[in-house]
C-alpha cells in the first residue's frame, strides 16, 4: 500500500511540475507579446496606458458579470493585447491630428485582423486572437471586420468594446482633448443596444461607480 501511494505521489508530482512548466511557457509567450504590444507605444503614446487600463477595467467588468475565472483570464489577455495589430498601421495614420480619409480609415480597420493574425500560430492564444478580431464589432451588427451582432459576438469581446470606447473618450488623442467621465457615460448609455451590449454598459457604469474613475 505504501509503495502504491509512493508511485501515485510521484505521478502527481510530475503532473504538477509539467503544469507549472506549461504555465511558465504560457507566461513567457504572453510577456513576449506584451513587449511587442508595448513597441506600439513608440509610435502611439496613448497605447501603453490604454493597454493597462483596458485590462484592469475589463477584468473588473468580467467579475461584475460573474464570469468564470478562465473567462476572466481570457478577457484580461484580450484587453491587454487588443491593439497589437496597430503595429501594422502606418505612423502617418496613427498620429494624424485631422480627420482620416476613407483610405486611411480602411487601413485602421485592418488592425483587429492583423492582431489576430499575429496571435493565431500560438495555440494558447487562439481564443484571445478571436476576441481581438471581434473587438470592433457592434451590438447591432454595424461594426467591423465581419458585421457580427448581439450574442454572435463573444461576450469577452463585447466587454473589450465598451472599455476600449470609454477609455478612448476619456483620454487625450492627437485629434482632440480628453472628455469627462460623465460625458463618456452619457455616450455609453446613448449607444446601448446599438454599438454596445446593454448589460456590459450597466456593468461598466457599476464598476466606475465603485472605483470612482
Amino acid at each position: 500500500d505504501i509503495e502504491i501511494i509512493r508511485i501515485v505521489s510521484m505521478q502527481i508530482s510530475v503532473a504538477v511540475e509539467n503544469l507549472n512548466m506549461l504555465k511558465d511557457i504560457k507566461d513567457a509567450y504572453f510577456n513576449t507579446l506584451k513587449a511587442l504590444a508595448y513597441a506600439v507605444d513608440n509610435r502611439d503614446s496613448y497605447t501603453s496606458k490604454h493597454m493597462e487600463v483596458s485590462s484592469q477595467l475589463s477584468e473588473a467588468i468580467a467579475r461584475e458579470l460573474r464570469l468564470e475565472e478562465d473567462r476572466i483570464e481570457l478577457v484580461k489577455y484580450g484587453a491587454m493585447l487588443h491593439d497589437l495589430g496597430k503595429i501594422g498601421i502606418d505612423d502617418s495614420v496613427l498620429r494624424k491630428t485631422g480627420p482620416l480619409t476613407a483610405a486611411e480609415y480602411a487601413m485602421v480597420k485592418r488592425h483587429p485582423l492583423i492582431g489576430a493574425k499575429i496571435l493565431e500560430p500560438i495555440e494558447w492564444f487562439k481564443e484571445v486572437a478571436y476576441l481581438i478580431e471581434h473587438h470592433h464589432e457592434h451590438y447591432d451588427g454595424t461594426g467591423y471586420p465581419h458585421g457580427l451582432a448581439g450574442e454572435n459576438i463573444p461576450l469577452e469581446a463585447r466587454i473589450i468594446t465598451v472599455v476600449d470606447a470609454y477609455h478612448a473618450m476619456t483620454s487625450d488623442r492627437p485629434y482632440r482633448k480628453a472628455g469627462t467621465m460623465s460625458a463618456a457615460i452619457e455616450e455609453l448609455n446613448r449607444k446601448k443596444g446599438s454599438q454596445f451590449d446593454p448589460d456590459v454598459v450597466v456593468a461598466m457604469i457599476s464598476v466606475l461607480g465603485k472605483n470612482g474613475k
